[in-house]
């Protein structure tokens, strides 16, 4: 996953995003001070790994970095894992199952821009509708984000039935 995520690197600074890759190598003992180290510079988090996005290392890492460094946030914890479907047998069919270079460049871009990776979610921004003067959040219609100067919380929707 490394080479995919310098390969994301250095396609996304040609763009003029600039991006920190961090080999944890381990994951017991886990560096949390070099994470929290670079969301404290950086102020956003993509997590690429190979697991299942759900109950992984990432989801700890995403929940760590939330609850210690969640004031360093400036954008949703994202995270670039495999498709939570069985491991198919066929060589390119699992080039095709993990993640790779282009779906890491589509998170980087989400999180640094504040767009939405995510069709099933909506953005509830309460900072700026504080400061003109409304007493309840805004909230936004599906897809539809816009930056802000504070936070952003995401609400995961269920898909209509």
């Amino acid at each position: 996953m490394v080479h995919e995520a310098l390969e994301a690197a250095g396609r996304l600074a040609a763009e003029g995003i600039e991006a920190e890759v961090i080999d944890l190598r381990t994951v017991a003992p886990l560096d949390w001070e070099t994470v929290l180290e670079s969301l404290a510079r950086t102020n956003r988090l993509v997590i690429a790994h190979e697991a299942a996005v759900d109950f992984g290392i990432g989801a700890e890492i995403a929940a760590r970095a939330a609850d210690q460094g969640f004031w360093s946030l400036d954008a949703p914890v994202i995270r670039s894992a495999r498709h939570p479907v069985p491991a198919p047998y066929a060589p390119s069919l699992e080039r095709a199952w993990l993640p790779g270079a282009d779906d890491i460049v589509t998170a980087v871009r989400a999180a640094s821009r504040l767009e939405n990776p995510f069709p099933n979610s909506v953005g509830i921004l309460s900072p700026d509708c504080c400061n003109e003067g409304a007493d309840n959040p805004t909230l936004l219609d599906k897809g539809e984000l816009r930056e802000v100067p504070h936070h952003v919380f995401w609400a995961t929707t269920s898909p209509t039935r």
